[in-house]
């Protein structure tokens, strides 16, 4: 078994080894993943972060050592900025939202043995207390991306992964689907209950979940529909104004937020400062 990182600043995560396949994910700049075999060009990973498995190119990677797969797994910043330039010694490019800094130290940071300086905006997972305000913020940020299967990006994104991007700078960890959530936080029976920051499930027929979204202040939701939009939400679903149709019927909604508490948070000394910090960021 071997393991490796993500050193471009996205690759397409395919079904198969050919670039005419579908795209069902996307690999950041920092990720880290198992690979588990490999066909030419191709190599077939399991990504860390959502544990997808499937395609990528294989220059889109560096080999990188079990040890320095479980240092950078321990020890990483995520990049808050939507797209914000490293720097190397002799080149250049922009990494998204999401992007891991495995050991950065305020100037910069080594990857599979090079040195890229940083200078945008990061956040400490494990040190923070995150609020439903800062949910709603961080999913603003997106408005307008537009809807691309297997997109992870504010130049293109699905439904699932608008929501795993947006957790996972609450230090909540989302596999894509929204399976993956419905037995996760707090039910919420009324729409009238729920918070911002709460997530809204929706079917298109009964007993089918196939959308999700985040809910905000004054009973509308910010979800993916062509675009990352927000619509007005009531107990039948989400209200489009612009077709004066509903779009999604709404059949559940959950809180992961407890008390305003990631559920896996573990550091509550420290958060308060950091909630500080991240508050003035906007």
């Amino acid at each position: 078994m071997t393991y490796a990182v993500c050193h471009i600043s996205i690759s397409s995560l395919r079904s198969s080894a050919n670039n005419k396949s579908e795209q069902i994910s996307q690999v950041l700049f920092g990720e880290v993943f198992t690979v588990i075999d490999q066909r030419g060009k191709w190599v077939r990973v399991l990504t860390q972060t959502d544990a997808m498995l499937g395609w990528m190119l294989k220059d889109h990677l560096s080999d990188i050592t079990v040890d320095e797969f479980n240092d950078y797994n321990a020890n990483q910043r995520f990049n808050i900025e939507l797209f914000h330039p490293v720097f190397t010694a002799d080149s250049s490019f922009h990494i998204p939202f999401g992007a891991k800094l495995p050991r950065f130290d305020g100037l910069g940071f080594v990857l599979a043995g090079k040195r890229y300086t940083f200078s945008g905006r990061t956040i400490e997972l494990s040190e923070q207390r995150i609020e439903g305000e800062w949910i709603c913020k961080i999913a603003r940020l997106f408005l307008h991306a537009p809807q691309l299967p297997g997109g992870r990006s504010s130049f293109g994104m699905d439904a699932n992964a608008f929501i795993q991007l947006v957790f996972a700078s609450a230090a909540i960890k989302i596999n894509r689907g929204p399976l993956d959530l419905l037995q996760k936080g707090q039910l919420i029976d009324f729409v009238e209950e729920a918070k911002a920051g709460d997530l809204a499930f929706f079917e298109k027929r009964k007993g089918h979940i196939s959308h999700m979204g985040i809910i905000l202040d004054n009973n509308r939701v910010i979800h993916v529909d062509g675009v990352v939009r927000i619509d007005q939400l009531d107990h039948f679903g989400v209200f489009n104004k612009e077709t004066q149709k509903y779009s999604f019927k709404l059949r559940i909604m959950r809180r992961l937020l407890i008390n305003d508490l990631p559920i896996d948070f573990n550091s509550p000394k420290q958060a308060a400062t950091t909630q500080a910090k991240q508050s003035e960021m906007f």
